[in-house]
């Protein structure tokens, strides 16, 4: 029973801070004027909710260190795409990668010459940023799905080829009716081509739909699959600091980065054992030890020896 309250103790903890415990010291947000609201460790990845000085909330997923130039990159278009004028930012993550930055961006608000741009973007914008930042995206208008890329340059060209694909998606195409001859004076079988091509775009519309329905579907499990992992991790810390209390029940927490490095070894030699693992953890200087190394071997890879 003792075991049984105390396990949902350290579970309450772990949700609140016990993930974020020794993490973000790493990443010295400090320097950058940011505040660490929430972190935790998904699938080897470092996922950070950060706050800026003007209350502007943004997530940063890395699955290393972050460099300097990576994280003014981060700033400098943070603090570009707030300063926007038609668009207001409900969302924003930044996920970086070795040779580019994506972002996924959820508008609150988008309104340009009086067209309420939230209502066909659904899915998000999505920008990457290598040598340049480029915007790749999907609109919903009606049943069509019209892709949206280019470079970014400006807020306004931005907007006008969004405004220009919403207005051409919404415009009818007029094919010459039978009888009537077409620009280069033709006038064969206007009926038929006519009512082929309202049957191939009727077939092109569905298919589209049929993969933005795919897409979505795919984008929500990897979504839950996040969810999952995360509550996976949680129970795992759970369970490590549940067998590393201290003789008067005080909470020893095993290092996030100890961790990271012992699973990391465990994918590059799947036979290593613990105590090959303690060596090289010793001489690398993990502040970890052998029991709390048997307790990772056991709960991570179900080795108990």
């Amino acid at each position: 029973m003792k075991r049984h309250v105390a396990l949902i103790l350290v579970i309450s903890i772990l949700s609140i801070s016990l993930l974020g415990a020794d993490n973000s010291d790493a990443f010295n947000f400090d320097a950058y004027n940011l505040k660490v609201v929430a972190e935790r460790v998904d699938n080897g990845q470092f996922i950070f909710e950060l706050e800026d000085k003007d209350n502007n909330l943004f997530t940063v997923i890395t699955k290393d260190s972050i460099t300097e130039s990576q994280m003014k990159k981060i700033i400098e278009l943070k603090d570009t795409f707030h300063s926007w004028k038609y668009l207001t930012i409900a969302q924003m993550t930044f996920v970086i990668f070795e040779n580019e930055i994506e972002i996924n961006m959820n508008p609150k608000t988008f309104e340009y010459k009086d067209v309420d741009f939230t209502k066909y973007i659904s899915a998000g914008i999505g920008f990457f940023h290598g040598n340049v930042t480029e915007y790749r995206f999907r609109l919903t208008i009606n049943n069509n799905y019209p892709r949206i890329s280019g470079t970014l340059t400006t807020e306004l060209e931005f907007c006008e080829a969004i405004l220009a694909a919403v207005q051409g998606q919404s415009s009818d195409i007029t094919l010459p009716s039978n009888g009537e001859t077409d620009e280069y004076g033709s006038n064969n079988s206007s009926t038929v081509v006519s009512s082929d091509y309202k049957r191939i775009m009727e077939e092109i519309n569905s298919l589209k739909e049929t993969i933005f329905t795919i897409e979505t579907e795919l984008e929500m499990l990897k979504q839950e699959n996040v969810v999952l992992r995360d509550d996976l991790e949680k129970l795992r810390r759970a369970i490590l600091v549940l067998h590393n209390l201290g003789i008067f029940g005080n909470i020893n927490i095993v290092k996030m980065k100890a961790i990271e490095r012992i699973v990391s070894l465990k994918e590059e030699n799947p036979d290593i054992m613990q105590e090959e693992a303690a060596e090289i953890l010793r001489m690398e200087n993990y502040d970890i030890n052998m029991h709390e190394i048997f307790l990772v071997f056991s709960v991570y890879f179900n080795e108990f020896k």
